[in-house]
């Protein structure tokens, strides 16, 4: 069970990875919020990367029809929330210190802000669906969904909070201009990945 753990681990940090929307979010809040930023942002993302995982896991076909029948309106929900983020990062006047450790609320809107965020990607259910594709009925059970899952977690977890810290390491050497200049270039990307996500959903 803990080769299947690592396995399964190492599968969470290959998914969360790539770089796209998450990653460029967890840096832009990295840097606004601090380490408690790239936290809020893994635990969002984890959460919902945590809940496809169970649903590839689990074999929910059902569940998992019902989303690929409804991955172009997924999509234009994704990208409309994309776009709704990049307007809020444009209208931020600058990056700023603010610690979120001690405000509930907001680390609980950020959590949820990444959740949405993740959820809403049709590319992460089929990339677990395109995981568990080889596992048969008789290969699934109690233990191994927790090990799917739980490892999945851990994995897409430790990769953001692994993120976190580096962009911490990286902001001790940034400029005033430098960081202005990464809010607006991650408020580009953000728009770019939300355009895109409308755009491929109509095409």
């Amino acid at each position: 069970m803990l080769i299947e753990l690592l396995i399964f681990i190492a599968i969470g940090i290959a998914v969360a990875a790539p770089v796209g929307p998450i990653g460029m979010f967890c840096i832009r809040k990295t840097l606004e919020r601090g380490f408690m930023g790239a936290v809020a942002v893994g635990m969002g993302a984890a959460i919902a990367d945590g809940i496809y995982a169970f649903i590839g896991a689990t074999g929910l076909v059902v569940i998992s029809n019902f989303l690929l029948e409804r991955a172009n309106l997924i999509k234009k929900i994704g990208g409309i929330f994309l776009l709704y983020l990049a307007f809020k990062e444009f209208r931020v006047q600058h990056i700023y210190n603010a610690v979120i450790s001690n405000h509930y609320k907001k680390f609980i809107k950020l959590v949820i802000q990444t959740f949405c965020l993740n959820i809403s990607n049709p590319m992460t259910i089929l990339s677990f669906i395109a995981i568990f594709a080889g596992f048969s009925d008789k290969d699934i059970n109690t233990n191994k969904v927790i090990s799917m899952v739980g490892g999945i977690v851990i994995g897409s977890m430790a990769w953001w909070l692994t993120l976190g810290v580096i962009i911490i390491k990286v902001k001790i050497h940034l400029s005033e201009n430098s960081m202005t200049r990464i809010r607006y270039l991650s408020a580009l990307i953000l728009a770019g990945f939300g355009a895109w996500s409308i755009i491929s959903s109509i095409i």
